[in-house]
């Protein structure tokens, strides 16, 4: 599994206090099964939140080493949470608005034998030093030196597809934002809408969510969203986008070890019991592994909202809500046998009735279209 929306950077936003915590971080996302994860710190534009790129690269490769000293079995990668603002052409121009790191075929291949255990400190991590730490995917350190994949920060940005992850005011969408995509877009950077079952505006016009997507978006919701805590209105929202074809992959947020750690599994299994395996494994570790390769997403068109298909998303809701989630004994990561047979009664036949529509034979169809890769 892998995790593109992270706060692990300590004290330059919200997310993780100081490099401690940041490790504790790393360590529970090897627990639950995360193979690789994607600092994005805050980039909104304002003090104090700019967090350049001049800042971001050298913390993350600063991460990287004290992981590998520590012998993390997990790859880790730059980007940001950048603010959509109607600026953002010109921030990325000054590095205040940074895509997600790009990994080449070789160090992909590098990536994932040091994520089996291959790797260790100074070895296929590809670590040269404290001045020039760089990860398994040949990543720039803060002295620019390439790692073991050989390929560097810049090399195969030119000929792959670049992406960014767009957040939202949380209380609107600014009227700006197709125009954002549009430009962002025009020049190559496909965005990613952050966290949309969040934000006010789109539970108030949750079609404006479909408009950016025709226009090139993607869409990334944040776990706990499925989580039987979480707001009635937070959750039926991101069943809504769902259900709708609106979703395209999942990420933690994570920002501390207690308050919002780095856990997919366990919501990958909810996914799993409630809709299909295959759009569990999509959501966790196909699409985001594309965007880490910087691979060309054929995303399915979005389903138009009928009071049929609200039902249904409201019965997917239920579904989520009613499951408890049951780590499997013998550790697995994903969606296990026992934790299907946990569900109840009611959540299987919500499921069945979710499964049965004609738009949900379709959704499913369509993700399986979706190319993907990794483990």
């Amino acid at each position: 599994m892998y995790d593109l929306h992270a706060h692990l950077l300590p004290g330059i936003d919200d997310g993780a206090k100081n490099w401690e915590e940041a490790i504790a971080l790393l360590e529970q996302a090897v627990e639950d099964g995360i193979q690789g994860i994607v600092c994005t710190p805050h980039q909104l534009g304002e003090e104090p939140m700019v967090n350049p790129d001049s800042l971001i690269k050298p913390m993350v490769a600063e991460l990287k080493l004290r992981a590998v000293q520590r012998r993390l079995p997990i790859a880790i990668y730059s980007g940001g949470e950048v603010r959509c603002t109607p600026d953002v052409i010109e921030r990325m121009e000054r590095g205040e608005a940074v895509c997600y790191e790009i990994i080449g075929e070789e160090s992909w291949a590098a990536k994932e034998s040091w994520a089996a255990g291959a790797g260790g400190a100074g070895g296929a991590s590809g670590v040269s030093g404290a001045d020039g730490a760089s990860g398994v995917d040949g990543a720039s350190g803060a002295d620019g030196a390439g790692g073991a994949g050989g390929a560097g920060g810049s090399k195969n940005r030119g000929e792959k597809q670049r992406y960014l992850l767009l957040e939202m005011p949380y209380m609107e969408v600014p009227p700006y934002a197709a125009q954002v995509v549009f430009d962002l877009m025009v020049r190559g950077i496909r965005p990613i809408i952050a966290h949309p079952e969040r934000n006010e505006g789109f539970a108030k016009q949750p079609e404006l969510l479909r408009e950016l997507i025709e226009a090139g978006a993607l869409v990334q919701i944040t776990a706990t969203s499925l989580s039987n805590r979480s707001p009635d209105s937070i959750l039926e929202l991101a069943s809504l986008f769902l259900h709708h074809n609106m979703v395209h992959f999942m990420s933690t947020d994570a920002h501390s070890p207690n308050r919002r750690p780095p856990y997919l599994a366990r919501y990958r299994q909810k996914v799993e019991n409630a809709m299909d395996k295959d759009i569990a494994r999509r959501l966790v570790v196909d699409v985001p592994g594309m965007i880490l390769a910087g691979k060309v997403i054929e995303a399915p068109p979005p389903q138009p909202f009928t009071a049929k298909s609200r039902h249904q998303a409201n019965l997917l809701a239920k579904a989520f809500r009613q499951q408890q989630w049951r780590p499997h004994k013998s550790g697995s990561r994903s969606g296990s046998r026992s934790g299907s047979r946990s569900r109840s009664r009611s959540g299987s036949r919500s499921r069945r009735q979710v499964a049965s529509s004609p738009a949900e034979v379709v959704r499913r169809w369509w993700y399986r279209l979706i190319g993907g890769g990794g483990r």
